[in-house]
């Protein structure tokens, strides 16, 4: 279970409709049971203090071109690598107008290659709504990928970033069932929020 506080500004929108998505993430933190809490506690207190990078979306939001900075370090891959820079890749917009109640086909990001590629997940507009003072587009995103994590395979390709953790051979497999609400401004169609 991973939280943060996310600040992020759009600039550079070309005449496609393409952007640059720059993103700080801050005030992060990390729980979690079994093999994995004891994996953290034998780490210390490595989880990154801030996170920055940039990202290049398309006009349905789709997500490319991601750099970013602060997250070298083996709890940083323990957290999936660049996947928590990812979290907007699941945002996809319809290709064509929608009502409320319609859906639509969406492809799930592999987030760093722990969810199959291919794997899709349906889109769903729900309806208005109001986040503080803003008007905004409710949509839901549902899903059940297969999720494979091996952090002996991570370590084994970065391991630098392995530095300092124990040699391990643990690999967790399964399907995860998706929920993911996200919340559109009506005025600029910017991300309001996501909440999964």
């Amino acid at each position: 279970d991973t939280s943060m506080d996310a600040t992020y500004t759009y600039s550079n929108v070309k005449e496609d409709g393409s952007a640059l998505l720059s993103f700080i993430f801050n005030n992060i933190k990390m729980k979690a049971e079994g093999p994995m809490a004891e994996m953290m506690g034998q780490m210390g207190d490595q989880t990154p203090k801030e996170i920055k990078g940039t990202q290049t979306v398309d006009p349905f939001f789709k997500i490319t071109n991601t750099k970013m900075e602060g997250a070298s370090n083996s709890m940083m891959q323990m957290m999936g690598g660049n996947s928590i820079s990812e979290i907007f890749a699941f945002v996809a917009f319809p290709t064509k107008p929608v009502a409320i109640g319609d859906t639509w086909e969406a492809d799930v990001p592999t987030m760093g290659g722990m969810f199959e590629k291919g794997a899709k997940m349906t889109g769903k507009f729900i309806g208005a709504g109001e986040i503080g003072d803003k008007k905004v587009w409710n949509l839901q995103f549902t899903g059940k990928p297969k999720m494979t994590i091996d952090i002996g395979k991570m370590m084994a390709e970065n391991p630098n970033q392995g530095e300092g953790m124990p040699p391990m051979n643990i690999l967790m497999e399964g399907t995860t069932s998706m929920l993911i609400k996200v919340a559109i401004d009506q005025t600029t169609f910017q991300v309001v929020s996501v909440d999964s």
